[in-house]
């Protein structure tokens, strides 16, 4: 018999979309921006810029398509939960999976350079459920040492994107929060 883990995070996060979109389809945007006072990354989190776009298959950001990072920050406000067999078996901050003050670690961290591709991002600061990720488990017990914390470093805090469970990546379920800043941003 499979059994569920789910892991979710609450607090505020950062969400780095990068926009899959053809290089015509870019310049055009750029043509059409030059027609406003802000610079074109920056023009395309304004509503307005895709009413004077007047393109059919692209009427707002949010139908434009995209591959997603997210990230939780280390805030006092962040909390994972880690709930196997509908049971919740835990309720961590960052801070506690980090600063481990055991003899033995509790938990295995990664650390990653953090580094997005070359193209265009929109960054995203978000708070509420920032991400919850469920996976099939053909064993009956865990323990915290078979959870794998992935870690990175943006603006020199060490912040949480990713988890795996004895090597295999527990993939992303769903997300349910708010965005409380937008910004857009070219790499490369």
């Amino acid at each position: 018999m499979k059994n569920k883990l789910k892991i979710t995070w609450f607090g505020e996060g950062i969400e780095y979309r990068k926009l899959e979109l053809p290089v015509a389809t870019l310049q055009r945007w750029e043509v059409v921006a030059g027609d406003y006072k802000k610079e074109f990354p920056a023009i395309i989190i304004d509503p307005f810029f895709f009413l004077k776009l007047k393109e059919e298959n692209w009427d707002s950001l949010e139908v434009v398509p995209y591959v997603e990072t997210i990230v939780l920050l280390p805030t006092p406000k962040n909390q994972i939960e880690i709930w196997f067999k509908k049971k919740k078996i835990a309720k961590l901050r960052i801070q506690d999976v980090l600063s481990q003050q055991t003899l033995f670690p509790l938990f295995k961290n990664n650390f990653k350079p953090f580094e997005l591709e070359k193209g265009l991002h929109i960054k995203q600061k978000t708070i509420g459920q920032i991400a919850s990720f469920e996976i099939l488990l053909d064993f009956d017990f865990i323990t915290f040492e078979d959870i794998e914390f992935q870690f990175v470093k943006i603006d020199d805090l060490d912040v949480l994107q990713g988890l795996h469970i004895k090597g295999v990546i527990i993939p992303f379920k769903k997300k349910d929060s708010n965005v409380v800043s937008q910004d857009a941003l070219v790499i490369g």
